[in-house]
């Protein structure tokens, strides 16, 4: 059952801004496809719940490229819990992800305090010595260095350390689509089809392709190859915006891949 307009608001008021635990509180309405918190409010700019309560806590973000960071790990399991949260740069949120892929996470995680680059230095060192040996370097285990290294558990870890070794800094959020294979730094959505919470990278079975245009399957939508709406995908995997990225929302743009991909 869809939750009432006011349940959400009042949730986020009454108990995730008064929540004093430091147990994950996990957001029980709408969540982005990646899992993370979702809620549409007027007075902010996002509907990122995770960005809103930071915000609420920590003040405006330092630059519109700092992202709020779980020091958890479990934001893509929906966690709004204060204390997790702090603002940081793409750079040093990814490699929260890959310490985060090692080890359960929470603030009283020794992992935690690794640096961007010392994770980076961590990978670079992969095959120079036993990971027992690298992990004493930086005080932590030989199962979190190879973990480290390997990249294993997150989805988005790989990348991750491709950004850190590249010196890359941008990760996927409000008007940037989450960096692929094919294009490592991510790109942006324009912001005609975007504002900040309605594009998203979909699969390839959420489109049907056929002779008239682009089938959306959650909603039956059809949207012809002569739609202005149609534009094509930098990095050759379907993305669509949806009016306030919502499942059952008008179509807004649609990023289909090239014939080439």
């Amino acid at each position: 059952m869809r939750a009432s307009v006011g349940e959400p608001r009042r949730y986020f008021h009454e108990v995730v801004l008064t929540y004093e635990g430091d147990e994950c509180l996990i957001w029980p309405f709408s969540r982005y496809p990646n899992g993370y918190a979702q809620r549409h409010d007027p007075d902010y700019c996002t509907s990122s719940v995770t960005r809103q309560v930071c915000t609420e806590v920590n003040g405006p973000p330092p630059t519109p490229e700092h992202q709020a960071a779980h020091s958890c790990g479990n934001g893509h399991k929906a966690c709004v819990t204060k204390g997790h949260l702090k603002w940081k740069t793409p750079k040093e949120n990814c490699a929260d992800k890959l310490i985060h892929g090692t080890s359960n996470g929470g603030a009283s995680n020794g992992n935690a305090k690794l640096t961007a680059e010392q994770v980076a230095q961590i990978r670079e060192l992969r095959g120079t010595d036993t990971a027992a040996v690298i992990g004493k370097k930086f005080g932590i285990s030989g199962p979190a260095v190879s973990r480290i290294q390997t990249g294993v558990r997150w989805a988005s870890v790989g990348m991750c350390a491709v950004m850190l070794a590249a010196g890359a800094p941008k990760i996927g959020h409000a008007h940037e689509a989450i960096p692929t294979a094919a294009k490592p730094q991510g790109w942006n959505y324009p912001y005609s089809c975007c504002s900040g919470i309605d594009c998203r990278e979909v699969p390839d079975a959420d489109i049907i392709e056929g002779s008239r245009g682009y089938e959306i399957r959650k909603t039956g939508e059809i949207i012809l190859m002569s739609d202005p709406k149609i534009k094509q995908s930098p990095d050759g995997v379907f993305h669509w915006c949806s009016v306030k990225g919502r499942d059952d929302g008008k179509t807004i743009c649609l990023f289909v891949p090239p014939r080439g991909f």
